[in-house]
Formats: structure tokens, sequence, C-alpha cells
């Protein structure tokens, strides 16, 4: 097994549909990829389609997110959680979950943050087929109630 690594330069985002019924998001967990310690704060964001309109969001230190971590030694591979700092209430569309570097972080090959493309995504739905392992999908969970 092998990762693909897309390196946080300073944003990262990924296309995601909900469908069936209206939903309420209340955490995401993209998967992450932590090289050494970076400096500064990652922010996980649920923006609109056009990724203009941030919808809800959360952020945290980088050396929190670290602490907070099992076992770490110059790196880590993982899902991350994020619980949104406020519950979002969306229908069914299209959105953008936007991953950043802030306060502070600036990418380096010695000291970085990556969102992992898992290779055969079976947790999200593509509606491509990817020609290589580097343009599939960045992964990730939304944790949400829906309404049945």
């Amino acid at each position: 097994m092998y990762l693909v690594v897309n390196e946080l330069e300073s944003s990262l985002t990924v296309d995601v549909v909900f469908d069936g019924t209206n939903s309420e998001v209340h955490a995401i967990r993209p998967y992450l990829y932590v090289h050494n310690s970076p400096a500064g704060s990652l922010k996980v964001s649920l923006m609109d389609s056009a990724g203009t309109t941030t919808i809800a969001s959360k952020e945290m230190t980088i050396a929190a997110l670290i602490a907070g971590l099992n076992s770490f030694s110059n790196y880590y591979h993982g899902y991350v959680l994020f619980e949104l700092d406020n519950t979002a209430f969306i229908a069914d569309g299209n959105y953008k979950i936007k991953l950043e570097g802030t306060n502070g972080y600036s990418f380096d090959e010695a000291d970085y943050i990556g969102w992992i493309s898992e290779h055969e995504d079976r947790k999200n739905d593509m509606n491509f087929t990817p020609a290589g392992d580097d343009e599939n999908s960045f992964s990730y969970e939304v944790w949400s109630y829906k309404e049945v």
C-alpha cells in the first residue's frame, strides 16, 4: 500500500455532493498526513458549490492536533476530526470542503500537512474514472444526521 499525498501549500478543496435527504452536518474528518511538526493552524470549511460562502467551519492549531493523536513520531496519517463550530443545515446539492493553513502555517518540505487521495476511495462516490492514483479525490468523512 502507498499514500498519494497532496501537499497543503495554502489551501486544498474537494467537491462534495449531498443527495437523498436534507442533512445536519456536525463534523468533517479529512484523511490527513502530518510530516514532522509544522507551525500554525488548520481550518476546515464546508462551503457552497462556488466555494465563495462558508456555511460552517472549524479551526485548530496543528500543535493541538498533534497532541490529540494516540501516537506521533515525526509523521502521522489518518482521519482527523474537525467538529464544526456550528451545525450546518444543508439541502441536497453540490458543496465544497476546503482545507487551509492559517495563523502562521507555511509549507516547508521538512514540516507540512497533506491531504491524502485514497487509492480506490470506497467511502465517497466519484463522478469520473481517475486515470491514475494522483487523480483520485481527497479522502474524507462527513458526520451528519439525515432526515428519514
